[in-house]
């Protein structure tokens, strides 16, 4: 009798696993949207796209692209908060839009921790500082002694949020008083450089090297801790009389929170996958991206950590958008 009785639970236990099994459902059955919240052709965009083409041959599906750009990343990221959470609308994230629009905006219509469930780190991007050929200064040095000589009178380009706090930081850093000017990404940024419509830009290295060999820009330093491979000749901020600045952009991929656990684990280790690729390295190399991989815990502690760095010194800056 026992035998039996132990005989048929072990039976009805094997019975359950498949039940078990069949109740996660199948991801991804049908096409991706990915909000990019940048203009075509920035360099925002180009990542976008690349981590897009990886993931729809990762995943068997099309993941589309859709740009969504305005407001500081804020209109694209306010469309994914509110998209429903089941792992079909995701969010290519700045660090501004997770880490300083809740401090920049007045009202912010989404919350950044609470609205989004982090997937993993996705790439940095590179600073670099920058004037048109024309302009006066040829290194950092003689843009910042130009900038103590008439305060409030030489402006800077900033094509994202955190173009524009690092330019606040540039200024409490140098005892300058540069003026920021908002663009709608780097493109137009770099643009208006270059036409010489405005003289300084702050922009990502991916939109600042490529238009070098045009003579119309000039970079004068790298905002980060080593020079670059793609432009090894261009000094660090350090190098040329700016110790501690800096600041680079990283770029993640979050979800609607609530998105389930199973969908957010997928979508790392395939993502993880994509940014290892030795093609997905190269690719970005050519515009001057670092691929960064990271568990949704990894990127959660970093959003937490970064949030409060940037927040106190917005604060101190008294920097606010709206």
């Amino acid at each position: 009798m026992f035998s039996r009785r132990v005989f048929a639970f072990l039976f009805s236990s094997c019975l359950a696993f498949p039940a078990l099994a069949q109740q996660t459902p199948a991801y991804p059955t049908k096409p991706i949207k990915l909000i990019v919240p940048f203009l075509p052709g920035g360099p925002g965009d180009i990542l976008g796209r690349i981590v897009a083409q990886g993931l729809t041959e990762s995943l068997g599906q099309p993941v589309i692209v859709e740009n969504k750009p305005g407001a500081g990343s804020v209109i694209g990221a306010d469309l994914a908060a509110k998209a429903p959470p089941d792992g079909y609308t995701l969010l290519l994230a700045m660090d501004a839009t997770l880490t300083m629009n809740q401090a920049l905006f007045t009202k912010l219509p989404y919350d950044p921790i609470k609205d989004f469930a982090p997937i993993g780190l996705v790439a940095e991007v590179p600073i670099i500082i920058a004037v048109n050929a024309n302009f006066p200064a040829q290194n950092l040095t003689q843009l910042l002694e130009i900038a103590r000589r008439k305060p409030g009178e030489v402006q800077f380009a900033a094509g994202a949020v955190t173009m524009q706090v690092a330019g606040e930081w540039l200024n409490k850093l140098a005892g300058t008083k540069m003026v920021p000017v908002q663009y709608k990404g780097g493109s137009s940024t770099i643009l208006a450089v270059m036409g010489g419509e405005i003289p300084v830009t702050i922009e990502s290295a991916a939109g600042v090297i490529p238009n070098l060999k045009t003579g119309r820009v000039r970079a004068l330093a790298v905002a980060g801790l080593s020079r670059l491979r793609a432009a090894p000749d261009i000094p660090t901020a350090a190098e040329a009389g700016v110790p501690g600045f800096n600041v680079a952009v990283w770029q993640s991929l979050v979800a609607p929170a609530g998105t389930p656990r199973h969908i957010i684990d997928r979508l790392n280790r395939e993502l993880k996958k994509v940014m290892e690729a030795p093609a997905t390295r190269d690719r970005l190399e050519v515009v001057s991206m670092q691929p960064l991989t990271s568990s949704p815990e990894e990127l959660e502690k970093l959003i937490q950590t970064e949030t409060k760095k940037w927040g106190q010194l917005i604060k101190d800056v008294g920097l606010k958008l709206n």
